[in-house]
């Protein structure tokens, strides 16, 4: 069995300032998994396409309140069956939100919904 301290690469001190403290120490290639794909991920609660999120909220001394949320899949109560990660949806979750924020305030009839 190999040591981990055998597989480390030792390398030429440069003469510059590196933000790095240990410049001369790299761990082996195959260590990282900055670029490891998410099929690669065996964790089941890691979601590699978490769904859009709006929200309006304001901070209090006690902690954030969120007055509303919207979410991109509910989008399909409305007749959009694909696209959930794109700018339209992100749009049109917004105005989801906003029609929300106005109901709950009882502004619903002050601003009309527009109809073409």
């Amino acid at each position: 069995m190999r040591r981990w301290w055998a597989t480390l690469r030792l390398r030429r001190p440069s003469p510059y300032p590196t933000p790095n403290p240990f410049p001369f120490l790299t761990l082996p290639s195959h260590w990282s998994d900055l670029h490891a794909s998410p099929q690669q991920n065996s964790d089941p609660s890691c979601n590699p396409d978490p769904p859009l999120v709006t929200q309006i909220a304001y901070a209090t001394v006690a902690g954030d309140i969120v007055v509303a949320a919207a979410y991109s899949h509910e989008l399909t109560k409305y007749g959009v069956v694909a696209g959930f990660k794109n700018f339209a949806a992100a749009y049109a979750t917004g105005l989801l939100l906003a029609r929300r924020v106005l109901a709950k305030y009882g502004l619903a009839d002050t601003y009309k919904v527009r109809r073409q």
